[in-house]
Formats: structure tokens, C-alpha cells, sequence
């Protein structure tokens, strides 16, 4: 890895900077995120930046737009896959009975709040939810009780998922 000139990389850096932000931001909806997203792309392309130090150079900036959209795709998909809703405590049912009273009384209030979110969704989503979560039902188990196929079970339960979440 060579030295890079401060004063060039300083320049580089001012003039992509808010082009990269945008980028990120518009993906993430997160200032922090998206700021932490700009410096790994700098950092994950240091050694390019290193050879096409030029401002002017369109290729570069394409480069680094490109390579923030990834790295702000990829950091979507893992928060996407880390929303814990209230639904995670209906996951763990057999662990009630271990629990001391505090916490069994936290799990009764966790099922009274996802109820009352439960009642401001659409009929279908809520109900759709309240099978898969409150009654454990299985998606197949599911699409046999609703009388509709298995990826219209999928694709109501995903959609369910996002209403009850952005409410």
C-alpha cells in the first residue's frame, strides 16, 4: 500500500462526501448509519483511491457511489433481518413456566399491547398475525384454515409483518 497524500485525499473526500451521503441516507434512513457507511467506503476503497487521486476522475466517483449502495443494501438486509417485534415472546412459549412472576407479568403485558396493535391493522392482518403468533399455527396450517394457497399465506403474513411494525 503506498502513502497517500493527505491534502489530495482531504480534497477527494469534501468533494464526494455529501454525494455518498445522500446515497446512504436514502437507503437507510439513518443519519449515523449512513454516515458510518461513507467512511467504510473510503476505507474499503483506499487502495483504488490511492492510483485515481483525480477530482475530476467520473469513474472513481461512480466507483464509490456504487460501492456505498452496496455496503448500504447489505447493512438494510441485516437490519431488516434484526427487528425484534413483540411477536418474539409468543415464540417462546415453553419458557413461560420457568419465569419468575416479574417477568410472566412483562410477557402478559408484551401479549396485551400486541393485541391492541393487533387491532389497529386491517382485518386480514390481523388476523393472519394473530394465527401465526398468538396460536402458533404453521403457515401451511394457516393457508388450509383461510382457504388460500401457501405463498398468498407467505405474502399476507410479510405484509402483515410491515404494517404491525410501522405502527
Amino acid at each position: 500500500m503506498q502513502e497517500i497524500d493527505p491534502i489530495k485525499f482531504e480534497k477527494f473526500y469534501s468533494t464526494y462526501k455529501k454525494e455518498m451521503y445522500y446515497t446512504a441516507f436514502t437507503i437507510l434512513k439513518d443519519y449515523y448509519e449512513a454516515e458510518d457507511i461513507c467512511h467504510n467506503a473510503f476505507v474499503k476503497t483506499i487502495d483504488k483511491l490511492n492510483k485515481n487521486m483525480d477530482i475530476n476522475n467520473t469513474e472513481m466517483k461512480y466507483y464509490l457511489i456504487k460501492t456505498v449502495k452496496n455496503l448500504s443494501i447489505n447493512k438494510y438486509k441485516v437490519n431488516q433481518k434484526s427487528i425484534v417485534t413483540h411477536t418474539d415472546f409468543l415464540r417462546n412459549r415453553e419458557c413461560e413456566n420457568t419465569l419468575n412472576p416479574e417477568a410472566m407479568i412483562l410477557m402478559q403485558e408484551d401479549k396485551i399491547k400486541f393485541l391492541e396493535k393487533l387491532k389497529k391493522l386491517k382485518v386480514n392482518y390481523a388476523h393472519i398475525l394473530y394465527l401465526k403468533y398468538f396460536l402458533d399455527l404453521s403457515n401451511l396450517e394457516i393457508s388450509k384454515r383461510l382457504n388460500i394457497s401457501l405463498g398468498n399465506t407467505k405474502t399476507r403474513l410479510l405484509r402483515a409483518r410491515k404494517a404491525y411494525t410501522n405502527i
